[in-house]
């Protein structure tokens, strides 16, 4: 029986180590507690905690810009790169540590042991905000003049650390890092001096160290682009209440300073600081570049004005860190010559399908600026000094191990982007080569259209030759008339002349034909030689007849019509097919198919055929097509003239 339950426990243990070692990585979801605490769409504000087996911790907070406008606010919010800045409903349920909240021991031998808190940024006031909308509930509406948003990044950010304390064991913590990334960074050095005597020192935490570490918080006014940026309309419009906000004693607001802050004595000098920032930060650079589209020089001068000016930057940057270093003796640097913005990527909200946008870009006149932030930068981007690169990561690992002696490590190398592991880049484009460029695509894409219609137009003339040599082979094949079956409706034999040939005329005429002198045709016979060709019986010699039925065609009419052009004499018709002529065409087709004998003897005869030629034309009905039909069936098989 024990053995058994010892087996018992054995296998609980294990599954629970490997449980544990599945989601050690994993940080959960909390709303805090205290109702102010609100986004700007006045959701509940979170953070993110991991296991809670330590009393060593890291508080962090996310950056993500800030709005200081009405206008400015309305666009973030609709910039899908950027909700997820003002909302917390978008975020998910938990999520994985990375970097500096990472529980791997080899990607983050420093603090991999400590309990891991995130807090997403979703106030757009640089978490110094305490102004409350009044709009119950949140309805978002796009007009510059209406006030949409609540600011609440100073609660937010005190609130988190009442929760820790009253919910999550934070009083027994014997080391609190308090960190952050640009906006995040800003807080953190505003905030530090609160934490210190509120959450340490109020609570008698006698043993309890502190530590500050900030990413790319490093503001300078260089050329009054903080001042720009950061105007004292900002505190007013998020009800920013700082002191240091208020201070502008320097010809700018304190607050987003980190030099100011420290210099003015609103950092707390006995907490180590340790700051990571580019010499060449994009944050700022991007504004100062952008004056030159506005200054109306040629796009060689913006060109060779862009290397000048982010020259002139780092040059300051430079100079701004040197300055600290004389006024703050607790300040460790790690700068290196790069633009990036951002070196810490510290969960999987920043993954390539996290929420967060993991890259930016920025196209300025002929300059093109470009950083990634992702998991992992803070271990490739290297300072070379004394033979010997220093990653980011080693630095805060050297820098705290040492127990945040002051220790700086600040890129050598001349130049913006010198250093070869910098992850970002800036492209300088020339404007003859993009300007050929685009005359070359819209040559080659106006080729592109003529061929391609060309090539439809050609196809279609194949088609249609094709097409016609196939009926043409078809009628050479089957004949005329099967075609003209096939692809025309059925009709009755009586009615095919009428359809097929709608371009003939119809006369008759008959009449004595008086000839000239020897001009003997053949539309003139004597009786005798009739009597020689056995046509007619000899009678009345003297007396000659001329029957002619005339029949018109237009020259357009097709060859089946044209058959039917006759003229017609008496003197021409065997003699034993006796036709009698009637008043009507149908009595003269019963005669036909009904009599046996063609013309009676002698002049009897003759005068018969005359009359009754004579009385289908007066009945006016020798110019219709009916009538030409049953002439031509009547007489079908005759020979005439």
């Amino acid at each position: 029986m024990a053995r058994e339950t010892t087996c018992l426990l054995l296998a609980v243990f294990y599954f629970h180590c490997i449980s544990t070692a599945h989601t050690s990585h994993e940080l959960q979801k909390k709303y805090i507690s205290d109702p102010k605490a609100i986004c700007n769409d006045k959701s509940r504000a979170t953070f993110y905690i991991g296991p809670r087996s330590s009393k060593k911790w890291v508080v962090f907070f996310e950056g993500g810009g800030f709005c200081a406008s009405f206008e400015d606010c309305n666009n973030r919010y609709l910039n899908t790169n950027s909700t997820v800045l003002m909302t917390s409903n978008i975020l998910p349920d938990k999520v994985t540590g990375r970097d500096l909240l990472s529980a791997s021991k080899s990607e983050n031998p420093t603090f991999s042991e400590h309990v891991h808190v995130l807090i997403p940024y979703c106030s757009s006031d640089l978490w110094l905000g305490s102004k409350t909308n009044s709009k119950e509930p949140f309805h978002f509406v796009n007009d510059s003049s209406v006030d949409n948003f609540s600011f609440r990044g100073q609660t937010i950010f005190r609130s988190v650390f009442l929760d820790l304390l009253q919910r999550y064991n934070l009083s027994n913590a014997e080391e609190i890092v308090l960190s952050g990334s640009s906006a995040g960074g800003i807080g953190v050095l505003n905030h530090a001096d609160w934490v210190l005597n509120h959450v340490v020192k109020s609570r008698g935490f006698k043993n309890t160290k502190m530590f500050s570490v900030v990413d790319s918080g490093w503001f300078i006014n260089f050329q009054g682009t903080l001042h720009a940026k950061v105007s004292p309309g900002f505190t007013s419009f998020a009800n920013v209440t700082s002191p240091a906000c208020m201070d502008i004693s320097r010809g700018y607001t304190c607050c987003p300073s980190a030099s100011c802050m420290i210099a003015r004595g609103y950092y707390p000098s006995s907490v180590p600081l340790l700051l990571v920032s580019s010499m060449y930060d994009l944050f700022l650079l991007r504004d100062v570049v952008r004056k030159l589209e506005n200054e109306g020089k040629t796009a060689t001068d913006k060109s060779a004005d862009y290397v000048s000016v982010v020259s002139m930057y780092g040059g300051a940057v430079n100079e701004s860190f040197t300055l600290s270093e004389k006024q703050g003796s607790n300040v460790s640097v790690f700068i290196p010559a790069c633009f990036q913005h951002i070196y810490f990527a510290t969960s999987s909200l920043w993954d390539e399908n996290g929420v967060f946008p993991p890259s930016s870009e920025y196209a300025l006149g002929t300059g093109k600026f470009s950083h990634i932030i992702q998991s992992g930068t803070w271990e490739s981007i290297q300072i070379l000094k004394g033979g010997n690169s220093t990653s980011i990561k080693d630095f805060i690992t050297a820098w705290f191990q040492s127990r945040a002696s002051p220790i700086r490590s600040i890129d050598s190398c001349i130049g913006a982007q010198c250093n070869p592991t910098c992850p970002g880049q800036l492209l300088f484009i020339d404007p003859g080569d993009v300007w050929g460029r685009t005359v070359e695509s819209t040559i080659l894409g106006l080729c592109l259209v003529v061929t391609v219609f060309s090539v439809g137009l050609k196809t279609i003339f194949v088609l249609h030759y094709y097409c016609l040599r196939k009926k043409q082979k078809c009628f050479l094949s089957k004949g005329e008339r099967s075609i003209v079956q096939r692809e025309l409706p059925p009709c009755r034999p009586n009615e095919t002349i009428s359809v097929t040939c709608l371009s003939l005329s119809y006369s008759v005429d008959v009449s004595k034909k008086k000839t000239e002198k020897g001009d003997r045709p053949m539309v003139e016979a004597t009786r005798e030689e009739l009597t020689k060709n056995n046509h007619v019986p000899k009678a009345r010699d003297d007396e000659k007849y001329l029957t002619v039925v005339e029949l018109e065609e237009d020259a357009s009419s097709d060859s089946e019509c044209s058959g039917y052009e006759k003229s017609v004499h008496p003197r021409s018709l065997q003699a034993d097919t006796g036709l009698g002529f009637d008043n009507t065409l149908e009595e003269v087709t019963t005669d036909v198919k009904d009599r046996s004998t063609f013309v009676a003897n002698g002049k009897d005869g003759g005068e018969e055929v005359g009359k009754r030629f004579s009385n289908i034309k007066q009945s006016g009905v020798a110019h219709t097509s009916a009538y030409l039909e049953k002439i031509s069936t009547a007489v079908e098989g005759h020979s005439f003239w």
